[in-house]
């Protein structure tokens, strides 16, 4: 998914979007790489991709999400 797209799905602001992605990147959570191939017009555009240990990650961070909603966790 780009970044762009990421930023129009969770409501938050680009500002706030591609630093996070830079740093989940930098963590080996995401990978990227740019989308040179697509015949749609316009500047192509720098894709995002979890990583098997990023996907392990979020995973946790929902489950305990799901934890912490329900007063069954830790602040």
């Amino acid at each position: 998914m780009w970044g762009l797209r990421i930023s129009s799905l969770t409501r938050r602001p680009t500002g706030t979007i591609y630093p996070l992605l830079d740093r989940l990147e930098r963590e080996g959570f995401v990978v990227s790489r740019w989308d040179l191939g697509s015949a749609r017009p316009g500047p192509p555009r720098r894709m995002y991709e979890l990583t098997a240990s990023g996907t392990r990650w979020a995973r946790m961070k929902l489950g305990r999400e799901s934890e912490v909603a329900s007063g069954n966790g830790e602040v």
